[in-house]
């Protein structure tokens, strides 16, 4: 089993991966709305609240 005891590397690897694609959607999507108009940012902004 890939996640067992005796596959720490994998797992460490798995989770370093994971967080890495976090957060590189974060920054894109950061990007994405900074070069939205102001109108379309703040609806976009109230929209996640």
């Amino acid at each position: 089993m890939i996640w067992g005891p005796e596959q720490t590397t994998a797992s460490v690897v798995a989770v370093m991966l994971n967080v890495l694609v976090g957060a590189s959607w974060v920054i894109c999507f950061a990007r994405f709305i900074k070069a939205q108009d102001d109108l379309w940012r703040k609806i976009m902004q109230d929209a996640w609240r």
